[in-house]
């Protein structure tokens, strides 16, 4: 299993969301920057924990 897949699921396992090859653009105020391998987001401040 490729890195960034493995680290996908284990985010997945915790209670997160995992997205692959999401553009950064999407999340930053000027719109600009490359593919994230992997961007993970909490679902709730437990699981930043």
């Amino acid at each position: 299993m490729d890195k960034k897949y493995g680290l996908g699921e284990f985010a997945k396992s915790l209670g997160c969301r995992a997205v692959y090859d999401e553009p950064m653009k999407c999340h930053t105020s000027f719109k600009t920057g490359g593919g994230a391998d992997v961007f993970i987001t909490a679902d709730s401040a437990a699981n930043l924990s």
